[in-house]
């Protein structure tokens, strides 16, 4: 009834009405579309992490303001992390040292921490697969 009243009258106040209808409906229509399950995870690689600190890799928000990798991954709704580890590691990074210390911090912003373990034989490849030609 009143999409029919707005659609019968051709005055700059209907206009406005029709818009905010039909962004009241696009919103509710989209917003069930993107809308996830509480389960879902989204999770992010950051194996490198302290190496990037260490060279003086700055991470700034979309406002230009500096802050902590793991905390902007967060505003992102990033909730699980993998963090590699080597067997034999050619430096400090992604070692045992290394990876344990990463690992606690990433539980301290309660983040879930998943391991992948890789052996410096299989060219990194954690299952062992070869390195395509």
């Amino acid at each position: 009834m009143i999409f029919h009243y707005l659609c019968s009258t051709n005055s700059k106040q209907s206009y406005v009405m029709k818009r905010i209808l039909l962004s009241i409906f696009f919103a509710c229509f989209f917003s069930s579309i993107i809308a996830q399950p509480s389960d879902f995870v989204k999770g992010a690689d950051v194996g490198s992490l302290s190496e990037q600190i260490d060279r003086g890799v700055k991470f700034h928000d979309k406002m230009g303001n500096e802050r902590e990798c793991l905390d902007l991954l967060k505003d992102y709704q990033i909730s699980a992390i993998r963090l590699r580890v080597w067997v034999n590691p050619k430096d400090k990074y992604c070692g045992k040292e290394d990876v344990l210390q990463l690992q606690a911090v990433c539980r301290g912003k309660l983040l879930r921490v998943a391991l992948l373990g890789i052996n410096d034989e299989t060219n990194g490849i954690a299952d062992g697969q070869g390195v395509e030609a």
